[in-house]
């Protein structure tokens, strides 16, 4: 009996440990989610979504983006345009797992600023998937590229709300029915 109280205890453990380091995330961002990870474009080489110093975010009410992104060949990007863009809507926004709107490449010291439209991108779970378009510059500017990929960064871990167990006392060779929830 108490090797079997032992062995289920172990087994809770195990389980607890397991589901607070893994849990399915809905697509949508939380209050404190920023976006991490790479873009690739083939004209511009790499994009990254956060650094030392810079970051993009998500409003986890409103779905619009904000921050910046850098690219070492073109300079920052910027997702705070609300005004200015080819066409609306200006703001880069989440809208279910659709990504509508613009983003805007500001110069490098070259003289160049473009839009950057980014309707073809989706959230799939915490990644992005496909392609934004930033004209003859940028060009196609891939989200999840082989060697790469930008993902919702949500540094809040998850917690289990409910844990229980059909039986309280397990033998040898027997079985127990473990339900969470988190």
């Amino acid at each position: 009996m108490i090797i079997a109280l032992a062995v289920l205890a172990a087994i809770v453990f195990s389980l607890v440990l397991f589901s607070s380091s893994f849990s399915p995330t809905p697509a949508r961002a939380q209050s404190s989610d920023s976006l991490s990870g790479y873009a690739w474009s083939s004209n511009i080489g790499w994009v990254s979504f956060s650094g030392a110093n810079y970051v993009v975010s998500i409003n986890p009410s409103s779905g619009i983006f904000s921050g910046y992104a850098w690219s070492s060949n073109i300079g920052w990007i910027s997702f705070n345009a609300s005004t200015g863009c080819p066409a609306v809507p200006c703001n880069a926004r989440l809208s279910g797992t659709s990504v509508l709107g613009w983003a805007r490449a500001l110069s490098n010291g070259d003289g160049w600023d473009g839009w950057i439209i980014l309707d073809g991108v989706i959230l799939n779970g915490l990644n992005f998937q496909g392609y934004a378009w930033g004209g003859d510059v940028v060009g196609w500017l891939q989200f999840n590229p082989t060697f790469g990929g930008v993902s919702i960064f949500s540094p809040t871990p998850p917690t289990i709300s409910s844990f229980t167990a059909d039986v309280y006392s397990v033998p040898p060779g027997g079985s127990a029915t473990l339900t969470w929830a988190s």
